[in-house]
């Protein structure tokens, strides 16, 4: 199993555990390279957080078992760990937005920033989706009757050939499907998005900048989606007494 996949692993696992802030990053790619200040979970307001070691007394060794059982199921099936990042994100779809706006106000509503956007954008470095899904950025762009303009032309020919079948599936990173990097980014700086959500990132100011910081550093992408997995991982829970329930069997409610 490749280091990429036990790094996402570690994150999908133990994604409400603090993480360290990354480190600025100075580089000369020919252009401006931006450093994040990235925040750590100490510095959220950790009120309505979720317990990590909520286990330790009753299960002490519960964080390792499971990061274990997620790795040998995802040894035996690669494609699962898009859909556990997928599972986790079910609340927060990036589809039905018109434009980056709309997108942008819809995370903020959820408590998360236009930096916890890009970040969380880059899980489309693994998984795939459906041609039905970018039909209308290959054929008839917003109502044009012409592909999406934005769409590098070598990356269109290739699309339109992949997907002669809405059913068809297609990778969402164009160059390393398989791999857990920073790729996604630098595949948007050169307008090869498979969604328009995903290239709006590199077209918009607000949010290109950030792009440009991820694409250019590994360290800086890792770092901050660990914090943004974990502030994305306590949206909406529910903490009162007669909300939601501690499941005795993960795979029923109590009452069943």
């Amino acid at each position: 199993m490749s280091n990429s996949y036990l790094q996402l692993l570690l994150l999908l696992v133990l994604y409400i555990i603090s993480a360290n802030s990354a480190q600025p990053y100075e580089g000369n790619y020919g252009e401006a390279v931006f450093t994040l200040q990235v925040p750590t979970l100490e510095e959220t307001n950790l009120d309505n957080l979720l317990s990590f070691g909520y286990y330790h007394k009753s299960c002490p060794q519960f964080e390792s078992t499971l990061h274990n059982k997620v790795k040998e199921w995802i040894k035996k099936d690669e494609t699962l760990a898009a859909s556990l990042l997928r599972l986790h994100f079910h609340d927060c779809s990036v589809r039905g937005h018109e434009n980056i706006t709309s997108l942008i106000e819809y995370f903020q509503s959820k408590g998360l920033t236009v930096l916890d956007l890009v970040v969380l954008s880059g899980a489309h470095t693994i998984g795939r989706t459906t041609c039905g899904s970018i039909q209308n950025r290959l054929y008839n762009y917003q109502g044009t009757g012409k592909p999406d303009p934005s769409i590098d032309a070598k990356y269109l020919n290739f699309l339109k050939r992949k997907c002669r079948w809405a059913s068809e599936y297609v990778d969402l990173d164009a160059t390393t499907p398989k791999t857990f990097d920073r790729m996604y980014y630098i595949n948007l700086k050169k307008n090869m998005g498979l969604l328009s959500t995903d290239q709006w990132l590199q077209s918009d100011p607000r949010t290109s900048p950030l792009v440009s910081a991820l694409s250019a550093s590994p360290s800086v992408f890792e770092h901050q989606f660990a914090v943004s997995m974990s502030k994305f991982g306590v949206i909406d829970v529910l903490t009162e007494e007669d909300e939601g329930e501690i499941r005795t069997n993960c795979n029923y409610v109590n009452a069943y």
